[in-house]
């Protein structure tokens, strides 16, 4: 069960600050240990690449003069309220995840990924999800599905709560699950229609007033300032020492390798990828019956939302297989899982709770399990059964994966 554990203490605080270094190198350690590697990803994560946190992301002046956070806006009442309120958060957004560059850290856990799937275990993983795989994502009678996924995961998997689809820029297509969704894929507004979820095309990018944060209906409808307004000293004021980004305001370099991993079907194949996406208009409507589109995001007292069920699957024979091989293994060999959590905070905790979850149905079923969670606010375990199989690392990402890497031996 949940606990207080989350809040650290005076005493954990400068007990975890005095020993980081020891700490990044036991991470490093059980890294270089493990069989299966999982990385969990939250805001923090996305953070580092210049993206806003839930807490900041809101805070502007078109929307402080309203009295609006980010729970307000992110809700899809607004489209009916107001859809140029719900379409200039969300564009905005989709402009900023498409021009930002994810961050190098990213890379480095491409790289433990590399080596982890060399091994036999990532082959055993991959021949338990081709048993369970009878229904390949390349046929063109998969209309449903807004990307073709090719092979299968091996000892890793990318579990994330974050939207901007950043993933797919250095992970394969069939190694991720998004369980918020990304702003990428697009879904119609009425419930009844069959279109379906389909990408947005790589050309577009949103038409938002940066003074009122609301995106006319027409391209050309209205002269709007698409220049973000100066920021006063107050919001140039860093937090904890770094600077904060906002929607509008990123503070990363520019994207290089936008969804190089999120495959297109091969001509001919009558898939929902939108290319006639009206370009004209500022509010997209679905290719099918016309109506408003809407991204295929889990937003606050959402009903609507088309689950990418695909996806969800691959995530769940993944863990199915891998808990399946733990309970093979002779207990004087168990299966060594380690999970690597970054940026999971308490706002939204779905993937805290998936990480300790998918642990602690591993060590019932026999694994050697270790958690290593990497957060500057929220660093210990929630559950008092994993607190001796955490790593608790109290600190930003991407610093602290760039200091795990020091530690982590890989097979050549």
């Amino acid at each position: 069960m949940f606990n207080n554990r989350s809040s650290p203490s005076a005493e954990d605080i400068e007990r975890l600050k005095r020993n980081y270094e020891k700490l990044c190198a036991e991470a490093g350690n059980a890294i270089s240990d493990s069989e299966v590697l999982l990385f969990v990803t939250g805001a923090g994560f996305s953070a580092d690449s210049g993206l806003a946190v839930y807490e900041d992301v809101a805070n502007i002046p078109a929307y402080q003069e309203r009295g609006l956070k980010y729970h307000d806006i992110c809700d899809p009442i607004w489209k009916e309220h107001e859809p140029e309120l719900f379409y200039g958060f969300w564009g905005q957004c989709f402009n900023d995840y498409r021009s930002t560059q994810p961050h190098e850290g990213y890379e480095i856990v491409a790289k433990w990924r590399d080596s982890k799937n060399k091994s036999q275990v990532a082959e055993e993983i991959r021949s338990l999800l081709m048993l369970e795989d009878n229904d390949p994502s390349l046929k063109c009678e998969d209309r449903h599905k807004p990307y073709p996924v090719l092979g299968h995961a091996g000892a890793f998997f990318v579990f994330t709560s974050n939207v901007d689809a950043h993933s797919f820029d250095v992970f394969q297509a069939h190694e991720v699950h998004e369980c918020h969704g990304n702003i990428e894929l697009w879904q119609c507004e009425t419930r009844n229609c069959t279109a379906g979820m389909w990408r947005a095309p790589l050309d577009f990018r949103f038409l938002v007033d940066q003074k009122t944060m609301c995106a006319p209906e027409k391209r050309d409808s209205i002269e709007v300032s698409t220049n973000a307004p100066e920021a006063d000293e107050s919001e140039r004021l860093p937090i904890n020492g770094r600077s904060t980004a906002r929607v509008g305001h990123t503070l990363g370099s520019t994207r290089q390798k936008t969804l190089q991993y999120m495959p297109r079907y091969e001509d001919g194949c009558e898939t929902n990828d939108n290319d006639d996406w009206n370009k004209e208009t500022n509010w997209p409507k679905c290719g099918a019956c016309s109506d408003l589109a809407r991204p295929a995001i889990l937003m606050f007292g959402d009903c609507d939302i088309i689950e990418d069920i695909s996806q969800e699957n691959r995530w769940r024979n993944w863990i199915d297989s891998v808990l399946g091989i733990c309970v093979q293994r002779d207990r004087s060999n168990p299966l060594r899982v380690c999970v690597v959590e970054v940026g999971c905070g308490m706002n939204v905790p779905t993937c805290r709770v998936e990480s300790e979850t998918f642990l602690n149905r591993a060590k019932d079923r026999g694994a050697k399990c270790n958690l290593i969670r990497i957060n500057p606010d929220f660093p210990l375990s929630d559950r008092q059964m994993l607190a001796e199989d955490t790593i608790s690392i109290m600190n930003f990402g991407l610093d602290s994966l760039k200091q795990i890497d020091q530690f982590v031996l890989l097979e050549s």
